[in-house]
């Protein structure tokens, strides 16, 4: 009998029970699509903080995946609404932040350099995890067992790509390479997730789960970190 099930249900204790299931494919399990509510041609009402600290409302795009480079934008509903009116282009070296139908997107920012891309926020609490897609060109990118390209189409392919910050510290990009040799040391405090971790085949908790990781030792650190842990 597989440990993946038993052991992925005290992880994920509180969470929808298609987690369990749901190998490979646990971002979408655990952020759902809420966000696509109350959208207008794909666009909601975004709080952006610009790269000055100041605040701005305005319509972008909703798009879990992230923004690279381009952020298109509607000042008003009225504008977005008015046929054959063309969204504004600006930088996304202009944004450091918004948030737009319950995502929070950040712009990435690594070893002090900006990406030029704005990453959804996916897992809030002690750990932070990003999320974001990168395309390229070719045959497909070289990855671990547990990964996949997410799209494909005229030669591309599309994979996902995960950042992760403690409180206090900096942002990290978290390799394909050696996943589970970097995710068992990051997450070494938490056995059952390091089971998970380093089990062998399908019990293997890869790298497109990652979010599943996060939230799980989020509320491991929450845990016992409570006053009432400890009786």
């Amino acid at each position: 009998m597989s440990i993946r099930f038993p052991l992925l249900a005290t992880l994920c204790l509180g969470l929808p029970q298609p987690v369990a299931a749901q190998h490979g494919d646990s971002l979408l399990v655990e952020v759902g699509n809420h966000y696509l509510d109350n959208c207008i041609k794909g666009y909601g009402k975004a709080e952006i903080v610009d790269s000055n600290g100041k605040k701005h409302l305005m319509f972008v795009p909703v798009k879990v995946e992230g923004i690279g480079s381009l952020l298109s934008f509607h000042r008003t509903e009225e504008d977005l609404r008015k046929f054959g009116k063309p969204a504004v282009p600006i930088s996304v070296d202009k944004v450091n932040s918004l948030t737009v139908n319950g995502l929070y997107q950040e712009h990435i920012v690594l070893g002090g350099k900006r990406q030029h891309l704005l990453a959804t926020r996916v897992a809030n609490g002690p750990v932070e995890l990003f999320y974001t897609q990168k395309r390229g060109m070719g045959g497909g990118p070289m990855m671990g067992a547990g990964s996949a390209p997410l799209m494909t189409g005229g030669g591309g392919y599309t994979r996902r790509v995960w950042y992760l910050r403690r409180q206090g510290g900096e942002l990290q990009e978290v390799s394909e390479f050696d996943f589970q040799g970097f995710a068992a040391q990051y997450f070494a405090d938490y056995p059952a997730l390091t089971a998970l971790l380093n089990a062998s085949g399908k019990d293997r908790l890869e790298y497109d789960d990652l979010v599943i990781a996060v939230r799980a030792y989020n509320r491991h650190l929450l845990h016992i970190a409570s006053p009432a842990a400890g009786h």
